[in-house]
């Protein structure tokens, strides 16, 4: 395994679809990645690793709700 690099990545889309005609009302896509703390593969639980997503994901559901 070789390691690129030292960050967690999110990629959340979001589709509004008027479901009367299935036509497509809005797309919207958030790419964030945030970097990560030390050692991903620390602990049994890769605790570094879940906390780099978990921030990646937080700060584009920040960014997904400011557009609403």
């Amino acid at each position: 395994m070789i390691e690129l690099d030292k960050q967690g990545y999110t990629n959340i889309t979001s589709e509004l679809v008027d479901l009367s005609d299935n036509s497509l009302l809005g797309l919207e896509t958030f790419q964030t990645a945030t970097k990560m703390q030390g050692n991903w593969k620390k602990g049994d639980d890769y605790a570094n690793l879940t906390n780099a997503i978990q921030e990646a994901i937080d700060k584009s559901l920040v960014t997904f709700k400011s557009k609403f």
